[in-house]
């Protein structure tokens, strides 16, 4: 027989899982993971993933016998059209070998915006309506400036502005997102009922957008010219400083709806001030500052009145030593901050104050029940669509001596549930029904002789 030669080449390593999104949108953060398993005695020195001919460093750790290659928050490329990406791990072993391993594939779909004549997925509707009536201003422009960036704010996904003269406007994406991806949107609307009402602004921040968001339903309040007055406010922080980049919530009070409502939503420029329009001398407002999810400040029952109206000199200065002394919890799972319910005993008014962290509206609803001697009976309820307001309950029975369960929640979802012991101012209820009880007794003790029932009577 012939002799044969032959070739042998030993693998140092085996590829076992690699786990990634097979479908993802550009400009997303995306994670990628792969299990191997080395030849006895070898490490991984150095671990970089290609990924669309891009040197990204990764980081390998060993898990028992494997090593795990890991890359996170990898950002994914900008296209212009549906695009396979392809990727592959580099490795640089101990004894000095490089190693390439498989090549996948990953599908990155682009992302568009309109008003949606084209596209479908709506994420916003913004609708302007009177300040005073809150009835549809057919006639009112709306100019949107839209940023998306990834989760991080590392990359700007896309811009997008225009001015429509339409009312209402939608704002829609071309595809429905994909379950892993995550993006922050910040919104800047300019509107107005040309030559009737003001020129104003609502600003959104931070708006967390995904696979999971509801579109969101904005009104935008403008009020007539008529009644408006601008008014330069300036707010400082704890520091005396002007507070550059906050939110100013300015909630106008619905008495006959017995509400706040978000009517105007500017941002302070780097000397801490914006333009609020007010309606002077008359209208209650509460404002509240706002930062990155934090309160900075919080004037509650505030009227507007100008130094010298005659030459405009009309300015309010706000400072957080100036705050109302209430505290405002953050809850980043639904985007609200908040304050617990407050009850005053001698209005018998139930209120709960919010604001979302980001400017977008969230529907919230606070339900009381009256808790005694009698059992549970539900009181009052209010509900409020904004992105900020006072809700306000009023109990209208007798509610002396007993105990009150407040329920808050966030678009459906449970957040608060809080308890309040209202204080007798006299008896109450329960303690008449007592007094009664006691006096049909003494009576009945007596109840032999005339005598005895006077005497009963005397003594309860």
């Amino acid at each position: 027989t012939g002799e044969h030669n032959r070739t042998f080449t030993i693998k140092s390593f085996i590829e076992n899982d690699f786990t990634f999104n097979n479908v993802t949108t550009e400009g997303n953060l995306e994670t990628f993971l792969q299990n191997i398993t080395l030849q006895s005695g070898l490490t991984v020195s150095q671990a970089d993933i290609i990924y669309n001919s891009t040197r990204v460093s990764g980081e390998s750790f060993i898990v028992g016998s494997d090593i795990i290659l890991r890359k996170l928050n990898l950002a994914v490329p900008d296209v212009t059209t549906e695009t396979n990406m392809t990727f592959f791990w580099s490795l640089i072993l101990s004894n000095g070998v490089n190693v390439n391993l498989t090549t996948n594939n990953q599908t990155v779909l682009n992302l568009g915006v309109d008003n949606c004549t084209s596209f479908s997925n709506q994420i916003f509707n913004y609708t302007v309506r009177d300040e005073e009536t809150q009835l549809l201003l057919p006639n009112a422009t709306i100019e949107i400036a839209l940023n998306m960036f990834n989760s991080d704010r590392s990359v700007s996904v896309f811009s997008f502005s225009e001015l429509f003269s339409v009312n209402p406007v939608e704002i829609c994406l071309n595809i429905n997102l994909t379950n892993s991806s995550s993006y922050l949107i910040d919104s800047i609307v300019r509107y107005e009922n040309i030559g009737i009402g003001a020129n104003e602004y609502y600003n959104i921040d931070n708006f967390t957008y995904n696979v999971n968001t509801t579109s969101q339903d904005i009104t935008l309040f403008d009020l007539n010219l008529s009644d408006s007055t601008d008014f330069q406010l300036t707010f400082t922080g704890s520091n005396f400083l002007p507070v550059e980049g906050a939110l100013v919530f300015l909630d106008r009070q619905y008495i006959s709806e017995n509400i706040f409502k978000t009517v105007e939503l500017p941002k302070t420029d780097i000397n801490g001030q914006t333009v609020l329009h007010l309606v002077r001398n008359d209208v209650i407002y509460n404002i509240r500052v706002s930062k990155n999810g934090i309160v900075l400040g919080n004037f509650e029952n505030t009227i507007a009145f100008c130094d010298d109206f005659t030459i405009g000199d009309c300015k309010i200065s706000l400072s957080s030593f100036d705050s109302t002394t209430q505290v405002f919890s953050y809850d980043s799972s639904l985007g609200i901050t908040f304050t617990n319910p407050s009850f005053n005993n001698n209005t018998k008014v139930m209120s709960f104050n919010f604001l979302t962290s980001d400017g977008t509206t969230k529907t919230v609803t606070m339900s009381v029940e009256r808790e005694d001697i009698f059992g549970n009976r539900s009181l009052c309820d209010d509900t409020l669509t904004s992105s900020g307001g006072t809700l306000s309950c009023v109990a209208t029975t007798n509610i002396d001596d007993a105990t009150l369960r407040v329920s808050i929640s966030v678009d459906g979802v449970q957040v608060i549930a809080d308890s309040v012991q209202v204080d007798p101012s006299d008896l109450g209820q329960a303690g008449y029904l007592v007094m009664f009880v006691m006096t049909i007794t003494f009576v009945l003790m007596f109840s032999g002789s005339k005598t005895g029932i006077l005497f009963g009577m005397i003594i309860s």
